[in-house]
């Protein structure tokens, strides 16, 4: 990268435009192998350190020549079932070694992965998979029952073992799911195909479409990210950099493989560094450090309510047992992350903020508390990441007299937006229409911008720190919740008249707590209510406060004002409608004790 500026480069300068070109040089050795994959990357490690400790997952260890021939060993069953470059298999099977080599073999192959999301279910399961019309659903026997839902008598495998995966093959897709046949479970593959490197993988290249990963996207039913090998390769390659990952490294992963930070930081990152993967079926704050301390871990993946758990209650002693260097994640708050580095003994914490299907990465190198980034004045240009200033009292935008947007000043509150350059590879969604609210000319066509939907700010010295999300979709649990999906699912039941959901602030919460103010008909039972809400929403999407009201206030244009019930939030003392509070799967009438309580951090909300 050119230094020959007039600009004075500082210290954080230097820091960030080094890791740029290692990056970048990393990347192009790379490039230069036209059928490069991340699968095909992986088989080179595995050729060159075989014996190496690729995965660990509970007491099961994998060498990488292990784990490439098991993928082989997949690829050739998926060629067999007459799969070609272009094709689309969905995985819905959690954090499992299964996940893993599908994923690989899928990338040597260039097939198309749809990652499912395991809490969906019902019509959102059935649109996501309906997005993507995959020819193979790979799916567990614990989780089958989620297909069971949407397909009459589907049945399992009477040799599948617990975790164990089975294929259902999908043909016609429409509003639902048919199932056609079953196969072995993918263990047994290695006895019946070759272990070979697939001579068809020398079709995939870097541009080649790896994976579809699901978001909430702003409104609706949850969207499709569309992410290639580059994608993939790059995201990884500046994980590893940022962990400072080397060959001997363990990276403990319990987020889900099928979300980004998962993916990109834990499974890319780890693999292209030559490192060692280690996978949790799922977060536990009990078996957190037990892990790290059991499996050697260096490193951990980490979104910001992960660390607010586990400082609230873990072992200080035995977390400091533990031999962690680098955590790499989003969403720590300031607090919390002055006291996490403290109380375990981190090394380093490195923040960063994207999306999954945003062309925006900012990263924080240093250990800035609470900040999520810095970019290089000199650079600024070159990435088209740009600061707009944002009305949040208006919710818009703030543009001159020459419909242009206003860029930030430091201590300024904007929407974070990525300039779309004609010759850009990046791409945003399977299906393109969901682009158009999320792209913005600024005064003409060549000023381009997708809109992240994210309020950011920055200080004098240029360090980025996140403020909030806009609209209509909020965080929490390390999920993005469209409030349009959570109406339109609650609008189903039968004992709600109408329904408003939006995002409150909790305190020592990251993100925002679901809120629900529903007018229920005549003689509706909230138990009732809650029964729906447990079995038509996923966990993170559940409401965890409820308000009933005699009317919901609306526009003349009948669109529901969201703001003043969001500003009241769910203080009972405040507000003279009945609030209830969702623990442990039941809606609990909110009293002053409960209240104080929750304000406190002596309640655990789900």
């Amino acid at each position: 990268m050119n230094k020959n500026t007039d600009y004075q480069l500082s210290e954080l300068d230097k820091v960030y435009l080094d890791f740029m070109e290692r990056h970048q040089s990393n990347l192009e050795d790379i490039v230069k192998d036209s059928s490069a994959t991340l699968g095909k990357l992986f088989s080179v490690r595995a050729k060159n350190q075989p014996d190496n400790i690729a995965l660990i997952f509970e007491d099961q260890e994998q060498s990488y020549q292990q784990l490439d021939e098991w993928s082989n060993a997949i690829a050739h069953y998926l060629i067999n079932k007459g799969l070609v470059l272009g094709d689309s298999i969905g995985i819905a099977t959690g954090n499992i070694p299964e996940f893993v080599a599908l994923f690989l073999a899928c990338s040597k192959l260039g097939i198309n992965a749809a990652l499912l999301n395991t809490s969906l279910k019902g019509a959102a399961l059935a649109h996501t998979v309906n997005l993507i019309k995959p020819k193979v659903i790979f799916t567990t026997e614990i989780l089958s029952h989620a297909f069971a839902e949407l397909v009459d008598n589907l049945p399992t495998s009477d040799d599948s073992q617990n975790g164990a995966v089975s294929s259902f093959l999908v043909n016609e897709l429409s509003s639902e799911i048919v199932k056609v046949e079953q196969e072995l479970a993918l263990q047994n593959l290695l006895t019946l195909f070759t272990v070979s490197y697939p001579v068809l993988a020398n079709k995939a290249s870097l541009m080649t479409d790896l994976c579809c990963i699901y978001t909430s996207g702003t409104t609706g039913l949850p969207k499709s990210a569309q992410l290639n090998n580059l994608r993939i390769v790059a995201a990884g390659i500046g994980a590893s950099l940022a962990l400072d990952l080397n060959t001997g490294d363990k990276n403990y992963v319990c987020l889900p493989l099928f979300h980004t930070a998962g993916l990109m930081s834990g499974l890319a990152a780890t693999f292209l560094a030559g490192a060692s993967l280690i996978i949790k079926r799922k977060f536990s704050v009990s078996q957190f450090w037990q892990d790290c301390i059991k499996y050697d871990a260096h490193h951990f993946i980490y979104i910001g309510d992960i660390c607010k758990f586990l400082l609230n209650a873990s072992d200080k002693n035995l977390a400091q047992k533990a031999k962690i260097k680098t955590c790499f994640g989003n969403g720590m708050l300031p607090d919390v992350w002055r006291q996490f580095k403290q109380d375990f003994a981190i090394g380093n914490i490195v923040e960063f903020y994207s999306a999954t299907e945003s062309n925006v990465t900012l990263i924080n190198l240093t250990g800035k508390t609470g900040a999520v980034g810095y970019i290089p004045e000199m650079v600024k240009s070159k990435l088209g990441v740009k600061l707009f200033k944002y009305d949040v009292e208006m919710d818009e935008l703030v543009s001159d007299e020459n419909g242009c947007l206003i860029e930030c000043e430091a201590g300024d509150v904007g929407e974070i937006m990525g300039k779309i350059t004609p010759d850009s590879t990046h791409k945003f969604y399977t299906d393109d229409h969901n682009l158009v609210d999320k792209i913005i000319d600024n005064g003409t066509s060549s000023q381009r911008y997708f809109r992240t939907g994210d309020l950011l700010k920055t200080d004098e010295k240029g360090w980025f720190y996140f403020v909030d999300r806009l609209g209509d979709t909020f965080r929490w649990r390390g999920e993005n919740v469209s409030t349009s999906e959570v109406e339109a699912t609650l609008r189903k039941c039968q004992e709600i008249e109408d329904v408003c959901v939006y995002g409150v602030d909790v305190p020592n919460e990251s993100g925002k707590a679901g809120m629900v103010s529903l007018v229920l008909v005549d003689n509706a039972s909230l138990h009732s209510v809650n029964q729906y809400i447990q079995a038509s929403l996923p966990k993170y999407a559940r409401p965890l406060f409820i308000r009933l009201k005699e009317s919901i206030d609306k526009t003349d244009t009948f669109k529901t004002i969201k703001r003043p019930l969001q500003k009241q939030g769910f203080n009972p003392m405040a507000i003279n409608d009945p609030i209830f509070c969702l623990l442990k799967n039941d809606y609990v009438p909110m009293d002053e004790t409960l209240f104080d309580a929750i304000q406190l951090g002596k309640v655990l909300l789900s």
